[in-house]
């Protein structure tokens, strides 16, 4: 099944680079020819092409919402991301948007979408440097993705700093 880790963020925000750092520690550990690890910085349409042609998707991705207190680390339902928890800008379509528009196109979008989602504490500060909380969230998400992938017997100690 050819899968696709798609790291999130901005790495000149703050917290919200953690995705794009959780995806680069698995593709430290991952040498598989049916996974792909890809970091972005893009939003919107831009994700109708980076998703086609996969079969699977895990996507991990900063999060600032009332579910859980910063640190925490949980699957998101593409359901729950319906209406967007934090939106920076109305000019991008979502993840879910992406894939229904993927779809409606006929482009071979994945069957299956799952979300990592990171709560943080600060996405908006311009800083290429991550807060303690996120950067200590990397190894469990790290190892929740290993974990989807069926390789949780993988040694994850190069994803734990």
């Amino acid at each position: 099944m050819k899968t696709l880790v798609l790291g999130m963020g901005n790495t000149i925000l703050s917290d919200d680079a953690v995705g794009i750092l959780v995806a680069q520690e698995i593709e430290k550990i991952i040498d598989s020819p049916e996974i792909d690890v890809v970091c972005t910085q893009a939003a919107g349409f831009t994700l109708v092409d980076l998703l086609t042609g996969y079969e699977k998707a895990i996507v991990v991705d900063a999060i600032i919402s009332d579910r859980a207190p910063a640190g925490e680390v949980y699957w998101l339902d593409l359901v729950e991301l319906e209406r967007p928890i934090n939106n920076l800008s109305n000019h991008n379509i979502h993840l879910a948007d992406a894939l229904r528009l993927g779809q409606n196109l006929g482009l071979d979008m994945p069957r299956a979408v799952k979300v990592l989602a990171i709560e943080v504490e600060d996405c908006l500060t311009l800083s290429e440097n991550i807060g303690e909380v996120a950067k200590s969230s990397i190894p469990k998400a790290v190892q929740m993705i290993l974990q989807e992938l069926g390789l949780e017997e993988q040694d994850t100690s190069e994803a734990s700093g």
